[in-house]
């Protein structure tokens, strides 16, 4: 009987390893575009990134990272990366009120991926702005329609503690009003550090106290040190608030978080969009070629700027 049992718990485990299926490492990879930038109205360059996602692949026998092909899969260790695209044709389009349409200009320089239109452009309250990217592969990239609204101004800016600046403004009654505020840190005439924040107006709707916070770690004495504060509050349509608000949950996972090197990861800007732990950075631009939408976001931004 013991030797019957036995023979039963043999059978038992053959059976069940032999229905286990081998797990491939390879993972399916597929190329993506990132495409960021924006107009506003106040009178300045626009200034549009276009790059390609890439991954670079560690061989364990060499020690040092491969460029994969696009298009291919992989196996091992794998890190997301992008690449400047420095050969698109970018057309920036506006239309009225009365479906008139009109290429604003076509006329950008380019350098590592970032397109600079060659003159400065003013976008008008109540006009729609988009952009076409076409790739010399056929490919084109179109941002959604979007509609600059109304300025929403800033009507002060204060220390509330030695380490918080509040911002206050009038939220427009009866309306849905979705913010952006950005804030950038210099010091000594340097750029050291950008910021943003984003906010709706559910607990604030028509308030004329409306108010948002910045955090600037301390005053003139901050790490980074910083003598000059300049704030934009713009209002925003919706997809462009959604999707600075995952660029924002994305940024705070990877906030503090290393790499092998030990090194910080930061995902606040577009070329880090394919840094783990992602969340999809999918704002309004699709790629018309497969319908489906590339990473990324053409921003239409009515902004207040101050500084102090």
């Amino acid at each position: 009987m013991k030797n019957i049992l036995i023979i039963s718990c043999l059978l038992s485990i053959l059976l069940h390893t032999s229905c286990v299926d081998e797990i491939s490492t390879e993972v399916p990879y597929e190329l993506n575009y990132i495409v960021y930038g924006s107009i506003t109205n106040q009178k300045q360059k626009v200034r549009i990134e276009v790059y390609k996602s890439s991954l670079l692949l560690v061989k364990p026998e060499l020690g040092e990272p491969q460029e994969s092909p696009d298009g291919g899969s992989f196996s091992g260790n794998g890190k997301g990366t992008s690449i400047p695209i420095n050969d698109a044709i970018i057309t920036l389009y506006s239309q009225d009120n009365e479906n008139n349409e009109t290429i604003i200009t076509n006329d950008f320089n380019v350098k590592k991926g970032i397109y600079t239109s060659e003159h400065e452009i003013e976008g008008k309250t109540g006009k729609t702005y988009w952009i076409e990217v076409l790739l010399n592969d056929g490919t084109k990239l179109i941002s959604k329609k979007e509609t600059l609204k109304e300025v929403v101004a800033i009507e002060k800016t204060e220390f509330e503690t030695n380490d918080f600046v509040k911002v206050s403004f009038k939220d427009p009654k009866d309306a849905r009003n979705l913010y952006l505020l950005e804030s950038s840190f210099f010091f000594r005439g340097q750029l050291v550090k950008k910021t943003f924040e984003v906010s709706n107006d559910v607990l604030f709707d028509g308030s004329s106290k409306a108010s948002m916070g910045i955090d600037v770690y301390g005053k003139p004495v901050a790490d980074p040190p910083l003598d000059k504060l300049k704030i934009r509050l713009s209002n925003v349509n919706f997809s462009t608030y959604q999707f600075f608000l995952n660029l924002k949950k994305q940024y705070e996972e990877n906030t503090n978080n290393s790499d092998e090197n030990g090194e910080e990861q930061n995902s606040g800007n577009p070329d880090q969009l394919f840094a783990a732990p992602s969340v999809n950075l999918y704002g309004n631009i699709k790629n018309k070629n497969t319908g489906k939408k590339a990473l990324g976001n053409f921003s239409v931004l009515a902004g207040s700027n101050i500084e102090f």
